[in-house]
């Protein structure tokens, strides 16, 4: 008796121990998943931007290419 109360109460601590490990993995997958998200955004704004700046330098050959 005395042996399935200890062996209870190891198992409870386990139990304990797994809940916060999860808990702790689902946090850093909550964390992964904004960075995720964070680095999607700046890669779209960063590749739009490069688009914007070729767009610029385009025009810009245009004008002087037109430009007698």
């Amino acid at each position: 008796r005395k042996r399935t109360a200890s062996l209870e109460s190891r198992l409870a601590q386990l139990r304990d121990e797994c809940a916060r490990k999860e808990s702790q993995l689902a946090e850093q997958a909550s964390k992964m998943a904004l960075l995720k998200n964070d680095f999607s955004r700046r890669v779209s704004e960063l590749t739009s931007q490069r688009k914007i700046s070729e767009l610029a330098i385009i025009s810009k050959q245009l004008a002087e290419a037109s430009t007698p």
